[in-house]
């Protein structure tokens, strides 16, 4: 993850931000960013939203520099599973299609174990879509809770408090945010 700090710090730079300013303005603290920038730390995608929110820049485009601009992009599933990145939150997840730079969709892969995930509400602005691929979920939107299974998907106005809680041992999914 020190290639994504790089790409952080140098994006704060372009913008002429400090790491105190940054962080006040993501709503964390300036430790955690200095941690993240020096690849100590992986974090979650929600702070890594807040830090694109306020770089203006995308989660995918803070994640992967791409190589190549591409207007088409294809992808595996088993190869995706093998570029897995864990967090301190007990998921992983891997950008899908990254080479589509400036894209409106955000496609990312998950893969959740019950025993290891660390819950949290998420609140952000945009749009979500979420395809479970394998196991059970339970998704709270807002004051509603949603039982999805393999083969299910739920698609929401990501404003509203959610949050994804495994039922099984272990769920894989797709989760997809458009941004405002």
């Amino acid at each position: 993850m020190k290639e994504l700090g790089i790409r952080i710090k140098r994006a704060r730079s372009n913008k002429g931000y400090t790491l105190q300013e940054t962080a006040d303005l993501a709503g964390f603290s300036k430790s955690l960013l200095s941690k993240i920038e020096n690849g100590k730390v992986t974090p979650p995608i929600s702070t890594l939203y807040k830090i694109a929110t306020v770089l203006e820049s995308t989660v995918t485009e803070l994640l992967e520099e791409p190589s190549n601009k591409q207007d088409i992009v294809t992808f595996e599933l088993d190869k995706l599973k093998n570029m897995l990145v864990p967090t301190e939150r007990g998921y992983s997840y891997v950008p899908i299609a990254a080479n589509f730079y400036s894209k409106k969709l955000q496609p990312f892969y998950y893969e959740v174990r019950r025993e290891e995930f660390i819950e949290k509400v998420l609140q952000h602005d945009g749009e979500e879509f979420i395809y479970i691929l394998e196991g059970e979920a339970q998704c709270s939107i807002g004051t509603s809770t949603y039982i999805v299974k393999s083969g299910e998907g739920l698609y929401f106005k990501s404003s509203i408090p959610h949050k994804i809680t495994p039922v099984t041992e272990i769920i894989k999914y797709f989760n997809i945010f458009a941004y405002e």
